[in-house]
């Protein structure tokens, strides 16, 4: 958020229409939401595909099925390709990484958390407003942090990859049994 203010031009105001009450019940169901996100896509599913195909094929896949679960709750292939499915390279690897559901759990949460109060999730009430210049410089900016966030993603996927293959190695290195003469 702080990149696109600063650099895209991204105004933040406090929203003038007034709030329905019930909106902190509202916020407070994006943990159970994320949560059940993390269980249904990073949990069994990603740890299963991993030992059976590899870390990328399973990224690739849940990547492609958080793309597809979003796109069933009527969001565009586009909006879906690009919000899920770059983010869910970033939960993957948090959760193979974390060996857990509680870190990945957490950045979906304060990732939903933060777009919904700033009024950038559809269908949410914000307390605040968002607006943009609707340049093209803006909207480059706007997929240019997008493709960041893939290419953390991506990096971090491919370092785990490394450093186990590495640890791998050195465990299966041993020592010549010394020979008993005696």
């Amino acid at each position: 958020m702080l990149m696109l203010v600063l650099l895209a031009g991204l105004d933040i105001q406090k929203n003038p229409q007034p709030r329905d009450p019930c909106i902190w019940f509202w916020y407070l169901a994006i943990l159970p939401a994320a949560f059940m996100e993390e269980i249904a896509f990073r949990s069994y599913p990603l740890l299963k595909l991993k030992r059976t195909m590899g870390l990328w094929p399973a990224q690739l896949i849940i990547s492609v099925a958080f793309i597809l679960y979003h796109i069933s709750l009527g969001w565009s292939i586009l909006t879906a390709s690009l919000g899920p499915g770059v983010w869910a390279f970033v939960f993957g690897i948090a959760a193979i990484r974390s060996k857990g559901i509680a870190l990945p759990t957490g950045i979906h949460v304060g990732l939903n958390l933060t777009l919904s109060i700033l009024g950038m999730n559809q269908g949410v009430e914000s307390l605040f407003v968002t607006s943009q210049n609707d340049n093209v410089s803006n909207s480059i900016f706007n997929l240019l942090t997008r493709v960041l966030v893939l290419s953390a993603g991506i990096f971090l996927t491919e370092c785990f990859i490394r450093k186990s293959k590495n640890e791998n190695r050195s465990s299966e290195i041993r020592l010549p049994m010394a020979d008993n003469a005696d």
